[in-house]
């Protein structure tokens, strides 16, 4: 899966783990986009 929003953030997940992803509450990982932002999802196979 990819998940990217117009202002730039961007998260790709293409293992089971998804190391780019946020995974405990102290993980630095977390990504934020605008409330207007256009959003783009692709789920991969």
């Amino acid at each position: 899966m990819d998940f990217s929003c117009s202002t730039g953030a961007a998260l790709r997940c293409r293992d089971s783990g998804c190391p780019d992803a946020y995974h405990q509450p102290n993980d630095p990982k977390t990504r934020s986009c605008n409330g207007n932002s256009n959003y783009q999802v692709v789920f991969c196979p």
